[in-house]
């Protein structure tokens, strides 16, 4: 009994603890998307991102990301068409938001 309380409490702390560390879901519109020499991708947005330690309106994605691809595909649907997209972010690469390669980010395409 003391074990399953006490693997609860674990559960829910460890819960409450990684969802702080993500940013709230955001509908914006894609304002710019590009890439470095170095392949890492960057995205910007017409709204503020709210994740720890660097609030910004733009997302950067290290090169070695293996949905860089696939968010970039989505973006770019979304900066050609206008249509928004909704975003969940994940840590800070530099003084910019990021995604992780887990379930708490992720990107996708909205209707109008």
């Amino acid at each position: 009994m003391y074990r399953a309380s006490a693997l609860a409490a674990f559960l829910i702390a460890f819960a409450g603890a990684s969802t702080a560390l993500a940013s709230s879901v955001i509908d914006a519109n894609v304002t710019y998307v590009g890439i470095y020499g170095d392949g890492r991708f960057y995205v910007g947005l017409d709204t503020t991102i709210n994740e720890s330690n660097c609030n910004a309106d733009r997302i950067d994605v290290p090169p070695t990301h293996p949905q860089i691809k696939n968010w970039l595909a989505i973006v770019m649907t979304a900066l050609a068409t206008g249509r928004p997209v909704r975003v969940k972010t994940s840590g800070c690469w530099g003084p910019w938001p990021t995604m992780s390669q887990g379930p708490d980010s992720f990107v996708y395409l909205m209707t109008q």
